[in-house]
């Protein structure tokens, strides 16, 4: 072969030498001649070059989801990525030419706009093999066929199976994901979409939600929405498009709704969404909620009795026909009175003084006949006194107990009108007293020192009674039943606790706030399944929550006042839903809080501050 190359190179010189040499006296066709000659020496050795190039080889590059193939997947839809991949291998270690390998994409037998498509190296040599990739998105069909070629550097035809076509991919519409309403995880909104859940119609509530779609698709024209019922029907202009607040659409994005609401027990809500595809969303905030509980804002506070008479302690009830009592300890450097004032709905009675002793810890009760029955510690606690006040306006004063030290009362009076006692008593414990013709007592915990009881008799005349116990580090419950007591249980072992109020619901089941020390909250517990369950209704930091005050309603709602802040700052109202509201934050230093409940579930709250005598209600 060498030696043909040699003769070859040196015909090459002779021509052009011969050429050059009898160019003026050579005819026309030896020019000819010779230049024939030339083409074919060099056809010759270009052959010759050919015949000793090896061609590159095709195969399948055997990675993962590319052992049997070149592409992955081999189905999908108009949105799925297919990514073609090939080894191209040289044994010269040549190159491939320009613009090769390729891949050939035919849909229906015919190149597919574009087609063929030159690939990207990815990795490897020539020699050992170099894989290369290319990845399109496809329109819809089930004709698509695919295969590969090659050249080297040097004009070699690639060969291997890759060259042969293949029946794939099969490209179908994408198959939509629907999308899912979820709550947002925010402060007030982890378990619902509504914050309040209860507040009056002066208050502004705001709906959230969260709308994730796992294709990323952006929800339907003015969705999602918030439906909004009263007495399950649509409210005007339910149900409302919301505002996007941030987010994306993939890992979820925030909505939210914000209205004012009229009165009503009577609401529900819940969420619907569609995606820009038509999918219908699902999740937990598509299920109605009940919620929220609208009532009429809080009354400006009134001064029953006027301006700067020095109340402090105060207690409050309301009769059959809806009047209200109140009864106050008023004092300054120069009295101590115990004072009494009734509102029959129009006007409030000028103040009677019932006591001019030093007078402490009223507690106040009403029976059916409208009696009014007070209970209370005077003469240094030393002795407890209890009244008896007519509806004609007359009262009689009673001496329960007169020696030992007296704690701070509580009054209740069972369906027959006989009064209930509850005190703490030096040397004897916590005791029970009722009146039946005389005074008798009995002793419900010898070993307790408290500061404020809750007291409660339901239905069927048993009496309940909370208080703190084990020198107030936990909190006690016990009942009466038939004449006897039950057996003392722990409602919470873990609270500091200094004050309590207890209410029944109309199935006789107790239920209790009370103020847990440090940390200060105001905490509420019932009975669920004869276990006691307690939680936080405000954790207000810096000793916030004081005095609380309970009643209950004929749907069970509880409904409790207290004083919040390092100073006794702000009169507040919670329940065991939503969010504490401000009720009077105008008349700081508050002493005490006392609620009532009338027949129309009206709330009737009065409250002290050392200065005056307070009451808001709320129809």
């Amino acid at each position: 072969m060498k030696k043909m190359y040699a003769v070859l190179i040196i015909l090459l010189g002779l021509t052009g030498t011969l050429a050059a040499g009898l160019h003026f006296g050579m005819t026309s066709a030896a020019k000819n001649e010779v230049k024939n000659l030339d083409l074919k020496v060099r056809e010759k050795m270009e052959e010759e070059i050919a015949a000793s190039n090896h061609a590159p080889t095709l195969s399948w590059t055997g990675e993962t989801n590319y052992v049997s193939d070149g592409l992955n997947p081999e189905s999908g839809t108009s949105a799925t990525t297919f990514t073609y991949r090939i080894k191209y291998t040289d044994a010269d270690g040549d190159a491939p030419a320009t613009g090769y390998p390729k891949v050939h994409i035919k849909k229906g037998g015919a190149e597919i706009s574009g087609s063929p498509f030159t690939m990207t190296k990815i990795s490897g040599d020539y020699i050992t093999g170099a894989i290369y990739s290319y990845s399109a998105t496809l329109s819809t069909g089930i004709n698509y066929t695919y295969y590969f070629e090659a050249q080297d550097s040097k004009g070699g035809i690639a060969s291997g199976t890759p060259t042969t076509a293949i029946d794939a991919p099969d490209v179908s519409i994408p198959v939509n994901q629907a999308p899912t309403l979820s709550w947002t995880g925010e402060s007030n909104y982890i378990s619902d979409g509504l914050n309040p859940e209860m507040g009056t119609s002066a208050m502004t509530f705001t709906y959230r939600v969260k709308y994730t779609d796992v294709d990323g698709d952006a929800p339907m024209s003015g969705y999602p929405k918030v439906c909004i019922k009263k007495s399950g029907a649509e409210i005007s202009g339910s149900p409302f498009a919301m505002t996007k607040i941030s987010g994306d659409y993939l890992t979820g994005w925030i909505y939210s709704y914000s209205t004012v609401l009229s009165t009503g027990t009577n609401y529900t809500y819940y969420f619907e969404a569609q995606d820009s595809k038509g999918g219908i969303a699902s999740g937990t905030p598509t299920i109605a909620i009940d919620a929220p509980d609208v009532s009429i804002p809080w009354s400006v506070p009134k001064y029953p009795v006027g301006l700067n008479v020095y109340a402090d302690e105060v207690a409050i009830a309301a009769d059959s026909s809806n009047n209200v009592y109140i009864v106050y300890w008023a004092h300054n450097g120069s009295f101590s009175n115990l004072q009494y004032t009734k509102w029959n709905g129009a006007l409030w009675s000028a103040p009677v003084i019932l006591d001019t002793v030093l007078s402490n810890a009223p507690s106040i009760a009403v029976d059916s006949g409208e009696n009014v029955h007070i209970v209370y510690a005077t003469t240094a606690n030393t002795i407890l006194k209890y009244i008896l006040l007519t509806p004609a306006g007359t009262f009689a004063t009673y001496t329960v107990s007169g020696s030992g030290t007296v704690g701070k009362p509580e009054i209740a009076v069972d369906s027959s009108g006989i009064p209930h006692i509850i005190c703490d008593y030096s040397g004897l414990g916590l005791i029970h007293i009722w009146d039946s013709s005389h005074w008798y007592y009995d002793v419900i915990d010898a070993n307790v020192s408290y500061q404020k009881v809750g007291m409660a008799i339901d239905a069927s005349n048993n009496v309940h009674v909370s208080y703190p116990s084990n020198n107030g580090q936990a909190l006690s419950y016990c009942k009466r039943v038939g004449g006897t007591w039950q057996a003392v249980e722990t409602v919470n072992a873990n609270t500091s606790c200094l004050y309590s109020s207890l209410a029944v619901d109309t199935a006789g089941n107790p239920r209790i706030a009370y103020q847990h020390i440090a940390p200060c909250n105001l905490e509420y517990a019932n009975k669920l399944s004869g276990l006691w369950v307690s939680a936080i209704l405000d954790s207000t930091p810096y000793w916030a929550c004081f005095f609380p005050s309970l009643v209950v309603d004929s749907d069970g709602t509880p409904h409790i006042v207290y004083w919040q802040g390092y100073s006794y700052d702000v009169l507040m109202y919670a329940t065991k839903t939503g969010s504490p509201i401000i009720v009077d934050d105008t008349h700081s230093g508050g002493t005490s809080t006392a609620i009532a409940l009338d027949s129309t579930g009206g709330l009737h709250v009065a409250y002290a501050n050392g200065t005056n005598l307070y009451y808001v209600e709320r129809k």
